[in-house]
């Protein structure tokens, strides 16, 4: 079993235009990137390997990313295409799953 690590990103102050702002920053394109490291938020982005269970119409769905599940719901009521977005393991699956499919209608 694997243990339970919380997430604490590390935000920074900023001036834009003369105005202050504090700032996280992330990206993850299925790998960290600077802005990842610096701010410590990879797991703000969609690609982050996350378990999700999504419920729609009582149709349920398991995703691996949040951009797999964000995806599918565009083809929610296609079953293959639910399937094909449930079997990816990164986001950049995901994406060429989606690629793929013909626009929902």
């Amino acid at each position: 079993m694997q243990a339970l690590t919380l997430f604490t990103p590390k935000p920074a102050p900023v001036s834009i235009n003369g105005q202050s702002y504090t700032l996280i920053a992330f990206y993850y394109p299925d790998k960290e990137t600077n802005w990842d490291r610096i701010y410590q938020a990879p797991f703000l982005g969609n690609f982050y390997a996350c378990s999700l269970v999504l419920t729609i119409d009582t149709v349920t769905g398991t995703f691996h990313t949040a951009e797999a599940a964000f995806q599918c719901t565009k083809w929610w009521h296609d079953a293959s295409a639910r399937q094909a977005f449930e079997q990816t393991t990164t986001g950049n699956e995901a994406w060429q799953v989606k690629k793929g499919l013909h626009h929902p209608t």
